[in-house]
């Protein structure tokens, strides 16, 4: 083979080796490009794959012509992260590795995650043969993740004050029927009229913190069955503990209605779901306001899932509702009201799993929650329970 034949052989060989190059970049995922940063600064980009307009939103010429653009889709917060490795790969000529997030002309928000070979030229510019990959869903699924590792930790530590509670309700209770068995029997002594009038009101008191022992004990039993129940009833008798709940500054009315159908729920579950949503409108309203709970029957004509927690079929339910006449929520914290952890509350306050329990409650009795909230307009927080055919009594 001669010298003309040779070259024309090599030449071959690296047009191949070129268009298998250009085939592999284009198959494989993300961007893969070449970086050319110069000792005076200027930049340059060598070559993107057609990975880039599915990433940056921009074409290879526009990348190639203007790298700034690639630099000016990167938020300011991580605008810190990009430099700082990229100079130390420049310094030290080890491999450029950054994760960091950019927003691109439409508006989506992604996160990138690179990584880069460098090499020093003659000239005294330094390349990098890097790949970027789209790393948004990874990111996104890592942090749901991290929610549900947080959330079942936080439903541990709850199981567990549970089981402190109702302990400690039953201790609480052994010692109350001490203390009105021994009134008891004070009273059938027959005693001056100003000790019979302390025992009675010992015997009251008494019996007024079994009453609400045992309602904390139920609200605490973990029992999940479900029974047959009158909500207006169920809340009619919660009453004094929902006022002695609220300060001087909020007042509460009740709007009961009667005649309603029974619902198929848990007790328990049912008096701590409106417990949380009343302290949600307690807290909503810091400088005081009006909350008012009522109850009422309402026809859902199609299935939806529109402005509800969770999709529900047509049908009759009744409807637990709390309003409260706070500043209400924008349209982005009524998306995310339920989510565990998420507060309304001022700055600082700690969020919870009150109202993502709500949620979960309803969910579990085939209901759902709606929230109608404005900015400025308060907020009203109605549980969706279906009915049962049956009637229930009506609230005294």
């Amino acid at each position: 083979m001669n010298e003309s034949e040779r070259f024309a052989r090599q030449n071959d060989v690296e047009n191949d080796f070129s268009a298998y190059f250009r085939d592999v970049a284009q198959s494989l995922p993300g961007a893969i490009f070449r970086y050319v940063l110069y000792p005076d600064g200027r930049e340059d980009i060598e070559y993107m794959s057609p990975g880039c307009e599915a990433i940056w939103e921009r074409s290879w010429i526009d990348v190639r012509d203007d790298p700034a653009a690639l630099w000016a889709m990167i938020e300011p917060d991580d605008i810190h992260i990009m430099h700082g490795s990229i100079e130390l790969s420049l310094r030290t000529l080890d491999p450029w590795m950054a994760r960091y997030h950019i927003r691109t002309p439409s508006g989506a928000r992604k996160c990138l995650e690179g990584r880069g070979m460098p090499t020093r030229r003659q000239d005294g510019a330094t390349v990098w043969t890097s790949i970027v990959l789209d790393v948004t869903a990874e990111e996104v699924a890592q942090t749901e993740i991290e929610r549900t590792i947080s959330l079942f930790n936080e439903i541990q530590k709850q199981e567990e004050f549970t089981r402190f509670s109702r302990g400690l309700g039953h201790d609480f209770n052994n010692l109350l029927t001490i203390i009105a068995g021994n009134a008891e029997l004070l009273d059938d002594i027959e005693l001056d009229a100003a000790s019979a009038q302390y025992v009675r009101e010992i015997l009251s008191a008494a019996r007024r913190a079994e009453s609400l022992s045992r309602r904390l004990m139920r609200m605490t039993g973990g029992a999940t069955a479900l029974e047959p129940i009158n909500a207006s009833l169920a809340i009619r008798s919660m009453q004094e503990l929902l006022r002695r709940s609220l300060p001087g500054e909020v007042a509460m009315d009740m709007r009961l209605a009667v005649g309603l159908p029974l619902v198929r729920v848990n007790r328990g579950q049912l008096d701590s779901a409106v417990l949380n949503l009343v302290f949600n409108a307690r807290d909503a309203m810091p400088d005081g306001g009006r909350l008012r709970l009522s109850t009422r029957l309402e026809e859902v004509a199609a299935a939806t899932d529109g402005g509800f927690s969770a999709p529900i079929h047509p049908g009759r339910y009744v409807v637990v509702s709390v309003q409260d006449t706070g500043l209400g929520m924008s349209g982005d914290m009524v998306q995310r009201v339920f989510s565990p952890y998420v507060t309304t509350k001022t700055k600082g306050s700690e969020g919870g799993l009150g109202l993502s329990l709500v949620d979960s409650f309803a969910r579990g009795a085939s209901g759902a929650v709606r929230v109608d909230s404005a900015l400025g307009e308060g907020t009203t927080l109605s549980v969706f329970l279906p009915a049962l055919e049956a009637l229930g009594g009506d609230p005294g």
